[in-house]
């Protein structure tokens, strides 16, 4: 988590938005770091840009009943409106205005849907207009082992430290 927030923080700055950040976990996910790492900095990214100057974006990682961890990017800006959240994982839908700072392709949330099933989880969304969305990524519990047991390499695979560090 702590690469994602590196990565990020220029961004929160430039954008006047603070991040609180919540970690109940100290496992370590087995899975591709750089997915993982491109997964959550791009959910961060979309909150801090639908978050207004001084508002706050919140993320909370922890373990969900029997199987699953889950972790929660929140912001309070202007929610998505009901008819858009039936696409927003579609490739290329986008809600932002060619021009604006914050444009984009309509990627993003597609990637990130698939980077989670590659991964064995799943993205869900709740937002209400005018009061904020909530994007939760869900990951099962069997890919996750303690640090200790964690194998020093890997072919194509890395543990994934959600309290200290995306390797």
């Amino acid at each position: 988590m702590a690469a994602v927030l590196q990565v990020t923080e220029s961004h929160a700055k430039r954008r006047e938005v603070k991040v609180e950040v919540e970690l109940t976990t100290d496992a370590t996910l087995v899975a591709d770091a750089v997915l993982i790492q491109r997964l959550m900095t791009n959910l961060e990214a979309n909150a801090l840009d639908a978050s207004s100057a001084g508002s706050m974006v919140r993320i909370e990682a922890s373990r969900e009943p029997a199987d699953r961890w889950r972790v929660r990017f929140s912001d309070r800006g202007s929610g998505i409106a009901p008819e858009h959240r039936e696409r927003i994982f579609e490739p290329y839908f986008t809600t932002r205005v060619f021009g604006d700072d914050t444009w984009g392709f309509g990627l993003g949330l597609t990637i990130c849907q698939r980077i989670a099933q590659l991964h064995e989880g799943a993205i869900s969304v709740q937002s209400e207009l005018n009061k904020g969305t909530t994007f939760a990524v869900d990951l099962r519990w069997r890919r996750f082992l303690p640090r200790a047991a964690l194998p020093a390499t890997g072919a194509g695979r890395a543990g994934v430290s959600l309290g200290v560090a995306l390797a």
